[in-house]
């Protein structure tokens, strides 16, 4: 932030940014599933469900700024800057569930193995990479 933007803007330019990165990360996993549907791929449904923490985190932080942009009332006198702990524990807590289906996906895997579509999983895949890195300019 220069020092002729104020606070208001700030927080207006961080909403767009990250509605922005919401929506390129909504349409990144719908291709993710169903690429890795398609190509049999637990690699890319795993990576399909870790966007979807991704989503939820984007949006969760969106909610944040809103939060924290309001004041200090009687209730919560220091304003609102804690709710992102509870953000936080909200996004940890589904990155474990995932993580414990995809190990019970790759165990299942282990035991009947399928034939994975590669070229498919290749051009997933770089999508994948184009979507963060238009992401990571946007920020």
């Amino acid at each position: 932030m220069d020092s002729n933007t104020s606070p208001q803007d700030y927080l207006k330019e961080s909403k767009k940014k990250l509605l922005y990165s919401i929506g390129l990360v909504a349409i990144l996993f719908v291709f993710k599933l169903f690429g890795g549907l398609f190509a049999n791929s637990l690699a890319l449904l795993s990576d399909s469900l870790h966007l979807i923490t991704d989503f939820f985190a984007l949006i969760i932080s969106w909610i944040g700024l809103k939060w924290t942009s309001k004041p200090a009332n009687t209730k919560y006198t220091y304003g609102h800057y804690r709710h992102s702990i509870l953000t936080a524990l909200i996004n940890n807590i589904l990155l474990i569930c995932i993580s414990i289906f995809i190990l019970y996906k790759s165990y299942l895997r282990f035991l009947n193995p399928v034939e994975v579509e590669s070229a498919l999983m290749i051009v997933f895949s770089l999508l994948g990479i184009l979507v963060n890195a238009l992401i990571l300019l946007n920020l």
